[in-house]
Order: C-alpha cells, then sequence, then structure tokens
C-alpha cells in the first residue's frame, strides 16, 4: 500500500522536496504521518550528500506551524516561492 510520497531534488547546497502527498485513504498507516518520514528522510539524505540544507518547497500554508514543529524555519524570499529550510549540522 502506497501511503505517501516525496518527490524532489539535490543541488550542491541544498536538497529541495517539491511535493510531499499523503494516500486520501483514511484507513492507510501513515495518515497524519508522511510529512514527518518524508522530510525525516530528506534531512538524512541531505546529511549523507553533504548539503548545508533541506528545503520543502512552497509549504502548504496550514502545514508550515508543522513543519516548523519538527525544526524547519519558513523563509518568504520577495518575488519567490515561499519554502521551509532545515540548516544540516
Amino acid at each position: 500500500m502506497l501511503c505517501g510520497l516525496g518527490i524532489g531534488w539535490t543541488r550542491q547546497k541544498f536538497c529541495r522536496a517539491d511535493f510531499i502527498e499523503g494516500s486520501p485513504d483514511p484507513s492507510r498507516p501513515l495518515k497524519g504521518s508522511v510529512a514527518v518520514v518524508v522530510s525525516g528522510a530528506a534531512v538524512a539524505y541531505a546529511a549523507a550528500m553533504g548539503t548545508e540544507e533541506v528545503r520543502l518547497n512552497d509549504p502548504m500554508p496550514a502545514l508550515v506551524p508543522r513543519y516548523e514543529d519538527l525544526g524547519f524555519t519558513l523563509a518568504s524570499p520577495k518575488g519567490q516561492t515561499p519554502y521551509c529550510w532545515w540548516k544540516i549540522t
């Protein structure tokens, strides 16, 4: 059963997730946890690749507080798409 999906790409300085989606099936086992799993996987992958940060591109406004609870910070650069970022240490 596909519970969720994350799609993104990696650059030299950051790893970016462009799409995070959970299954609409209300009985899926990871209901409410897909964002945590995908963002955690992106952080682990970025650290392994030696990139400086992870970005969750164009987050849904309703999910920004959840990402902030996970340690991400919202960035809203003028004239650009907003994103949540996490600095890899």
